[in-house]
């Protein structure tokens, strides 16, 4: 599913839930959940879409409420995994579509960690591929000579101060994103349980922002 570009409105930017609509978002999902966007209707809908639709929002994959990195990760789970049909898909992204509501602009770092033990990717080859595609040839080096975790450890220290200097950072949710979740995730089911559990460590802890 590709990400959709759409210019939210000041008013639709707004993050805040009514009870009405988390109502209809739990009644949205609790219809069905499909791969890909779908259409407007619920039932026939992806995760993100149905928050959109819940919010009255265009019909669209991307809610201006969520994280970009929870975005990415959703859209991989609800499209990319062997679900027995689209009510059991709803079943296990139902607490994850909770979870990740007014999650735009919140610190991410134990969700971020708990991804990339999921993934078994580490922070190490995270940095080490980011040198590479961005040509740091100095500091790719330097990570590629590090032979023991102390000596990682500082390298990656080193490269962080640079990147951060330089206005850089590696993004995790490229286009590896798809075959690292497929390579290393061999049951869904417990991976959306994990991240559930990986929502409930960070500080916003799932809740939303109701209107008086």
């Amino acid at each position: 599913m590709k990400k959709q570009e759409i210019k939210w409105t000041e008013e639709e930017l707004k993050h805040e839930w009514t009870k009405e609509e988390l109502k209809k978002l739990t009644d949205t999902i609790g219809k069905g959940l499909v791969s890909g966007l779908g259409n407007p209707i619920p039932g026939q809908m992806c995760i993100e879409a149905a928050i959109c639709f819940a919010k009255d929002l265009p019909h669209g994959d991307s809610p201006p409420c969520v994280h970009q990195q929870d975005r990415d990760i959703s859209v991989a789970l609800n499209d990319h995994y062997g679900w027995k049909n689209d009510k059991e898909r709803a079943k296990y992204l139902m607490p994850i579509a909770l979870a990740q509501l007014n999650t735009v602009g919140e610190n991410r770092d134990k969700w971020y960690e708990t991804l990339r033990k999921l993934v078994k990717r580490s922070e190490f080859e995270i940095w080490l591929d980011h040198c590479d595609d961005q040509g740091f040839d100095e500091h790719f080096k330097l990570l590629k000579a590090a032979k023991t975790p102390a000596q990682k450890k500082r390298a990656i220290a080193v490269v962080k101060e640079f990147c951060d200097c330089v206005g850089d950072n590696p993004d995790f949710y490229d286009e590896d994103l798809e075959e690292n979740l497929q390579n290393n995730l061999y049951d869904p089911r417990k991976f959306a349980t994990a991240m559930l559990q990986a929502y409930k460590k960070c500080p916003h802890k799932g809740q939303v922002k109701f209107k008086k």
